[in-house]
C-alpha cells in the first residue's frame, strides 16, 4: 500500500511494509520513494503541541509516542511505527501521513 504526497515541492510515494503482526497490533515500516530531509526539531515541537510525547531526538532521528503507537522518524522521512492498533496497512499509513503533514507535507486523497 502507498500514498502519494508532496514535501517542499517534491513529489514522493510513501510505501508501507508490515514488519510483524501480533494479533490485534503490529509493527510497520514506512519508506518514502525520495529522501525528504525533514526538519526534526520543528516537527518535534509541532507534535508535542498536539499531545505527542517526545521520548528523544537527535539531528537525524525522533522517537515519540502518538496515541498507542511508538514512532521512530528519521530525517529522510523513513518511519518505524510499532504497536499499531488495529494492525492494518491503512492505519499505519494514516499515522505516517499525519506525521509528514505535521512537518508541512501534504497528500493526495486516497
Amino acid at each position: 500500500m502507498k500514498a502519494q504526497g508532496t514535501y517542499r515541492n517534491q513529489t514522493f510515494d510513501l510505501i508501507v511494509i508490515n514488519l510483524c503482526h501480533y494479533g490485534d497490533h503490529g509493527d510497520y515500516e514506512l519508506l518514502p520513494s525520495e529522501e525528504l530531509d525533514l526538519d526534526l526539531p520543528s516537527l518535534a515541537g509541532t507534535l508535542a503541541d498536539h499531545g505527542c510525547e517526545i521520548e528523544g531526538q537527535s539531528q537525524n532521528t525522533l522517537l515519540l509516542h502518538d496515541d498507542q503507537a511508538i514512532l521512530t522518524i528519521f530525517q529522510t522521512g523513513r518511519m518505524i511505527i510499532e504497536n499499531v492498533k488495529p494492525s492494518t496497512f491503512e492505519h499505519a499509513i494514516t499515522i505516517g501521513c499525519r506525521m509528514i503533514q505535521a512537518a508541512g507535507g501534504s497528500f493526495l486523497p486516497r
